[in-house]
């Protein structure tokens, strides 16, 4: 799945000189918490988002520093702090530094820059232009609509045992020398050692995975001085 099949393409988007008020009046219009903003061209110039009006005087919600604090801080993030939280224009206050994807980027890149960069949306463009917006809502969309088609495709026991077993041969936590694998009419049965509450977690998750498990007997047992097996 890549960028293009996930995208939300009819956006609300903002010029850079907008006002701010305006800007957070769509977000509430359209409930959204983030807006691209666009210049006349066409262009990605930037995004804002709820969290950039977090700190606003209207509010009195400006971070408070003095002392060793604001010496701590310097004058330029003083000044950019001030600009930020007093901005009457969305390119005043709107983050410029985005982390952009092609139409083509696989869905793995998208959720991958979303988690290391603490951002909930990406945008996708070409050559600056905006194409569209990768959201979490988009993601969110996307595992509902894989998890309904794997609940359709049931597996039969055989198969079950045969998923589940490649599973734990090829992830390392998993104990494999030292359980046994049972299905029984889409029950599967789970039986040996352990060493630890987590590894229990990821067997049961990992046989629940499987389309056709209707359920799963627990009888491992935990071993605190196990040593965790090899991994081939």
């Amino acid at each position: 799945m890549r960028a293009k099949d996930l995208m939300t393409t009819e956006l609300a988007t903002i010029c850079p000189t907008a006002s701010v008020l305006e800007a957070a009046e769509i977000m509430l219009q359209r409930h959204v918490s983030g807006l691209p903003v666009v210049d006349s061209s066409g262009n990605l110039a930037g995004m804002i988002t709820a969290g950039d009006l977090l700190r606003r005087a209207e509010i009195a919600t400006v971070a408070a520093r003095g002392g060793f604090a604001e010496f701590q801080a310097g004058y330029e993030r003083l000044a950019a702090d001030y600009a930020q939280s007093h901005g009457k224009h969305v390119g005043r206050v709107m983050t410029t530094a985005l982390h952009t994807v092609d139409a083509d980027a696989p869905i793995q890149l998208i959720v991958d820059i979303m988690d290391r960069h603490n951002v909930k949306r990406v945008p996708v463009t070409q050559q600056r232009r905006l194409l569209g917006l990768v959201s979490r809502t988009d993601i969110l969309r996307a595992f509902v609509e894989a998890a309904r088609r794997a609940a359709d495709d049931c597996c039969d026991d055989n198969e079950i045992k045969r998923r589940l077993f490649a599973i734990c041969t090829r992830e390392s936590w998993a104990p494999l020398a030292d359980i046994d694998i049972s299905v029984r009419d889409g029950v599967v049965e789970l039986v040996g050692r352990i060493s630890s509450e987590a590894q229990r977690r990821a067997l049961t998750a990992a046989a629940e995975s499987i389309p056709g498990v209707k359920s799963v007997i627990d009888h491992l047992v935990l071993e605190k001085g196990l040593s965790p097996r090899a991994h081939p």
